[in-house]
């Protein structure tokens, strides 16, 4: 439920960025919701890794760490440019730096949606591995 929260959250966020950047919104809220998407996903693959933990459950690390590292890559992407474009002055160039971010974002959107969809793949496997015992 709590992944379920965080990617509802995550969409909310990245049509936010996408809005702003084609209503060409000031640069500090462009960057602030660039920001909250950074923030979700680090809860995501917190979440995500915390349950691996807890539960031990190595086909769920099997399955969900290689997603996992391209989730984190994103992140990675999007903070790396959300930080350069603090740096830019020119209009013209700041617009086309920020029309980079919607594609990083729905990346973004892309891999998490990979990732809730292999996690409760497993958890409905463990579920009817259950119902034969």
């Amino acid at each position: 439920i709590y992944l379920d929260t965080q990617t509802e959250g995550l969409v909310l966020s990245i049509q936010s960025l996408v809005g702003s950047v084609r209503a060409d919104d000031a640069v500090s809220i462009i960057r602030d919701h660039a920001n909250d998407i950074v923030t979700l996903v680090g809860k995501v693959l917190s979440s995500t890794e915390t349950a691996i933990s807890n539960t031990g459950n190595t086909t769920l690390r099997d399955r969900a760490e290689p997603v996992m590292r391209t989730l984190s890559d994103c992140r990675t992407r999007l903070l790396n440019a959300n930080s350069e474009g603090e740096s830019i002055h020119d209009p013209a160039r700041l617009k086309e730096h920020n029309n980079r971010l919607p594609p990083m974002a729905f990346e973004i959107a892309r891999e998490t949606k990979e990732l809730v969809n292999r996690v409760e793949q497993i958890y409905n496997e463990a579920a009817d591995d259950d119902d034969f015992r």
